[in-house]
């Protein structure tokens, strides 16, 4: 699901920057350029994510039709990284099962490296891609 989320953004020119995958639903933190539509990207994420997971296991991932999207205040991103950071604690019950196609070293919930960023970082800018 992560790799299908990142591919989606790299394609679409989403920066992923902070999200945590449930059994049965995903918080993901974008940043995006104003030109940028986050249909695009949603469509394309959940598209790529359920195509992966299909092959192996028919029927493993069916998305819901919709989607919720929230615009943030920058002095609000502190908060909404540590709710997303929470969500295993928040919902022990939903924390996916480990899958047979995956490293079984990983423990659930820690994040390949690279895949989701951190605006903890100072280092964060916003995406600038060239138009």
């Amino acid at each position: 699901m992560r790799i299908a989320v990142a591919s989606a953004a790299n394609r679409t020119g989403v920066q992923v920057v902070k999200g945590e995958v449930l059994a049965n639903h995903i918080h993901l933190l974008v940043s995006f350029r104003p030109d940028t539509r986050i249909s695009d990207f949603m469509r394309l994420a959940k598209s790529v994510s359920a195509t992966r997971a299909n092959r192996f296991v028919v029927g493993a991932v069916r998305w819901a039709r919709g989607y919720y999207v929230a615009t943030i205040h920058k002095s609000d991103l502190p908060r909404v990284i540590r709710y997303i950071a929470q969500q295993f604690q928040r919902h022990p019950d939903l924390i996916p099962r480990p899958s047979r196609f995956s490293d079984p070293g990983r423990k659930p919930g820690v994040n390949e490296q690279g895949i989701w960023g951190d605006l903890a970082n100072p280092s964060h800018q916003p995406l600038n891609r060239p138009r």
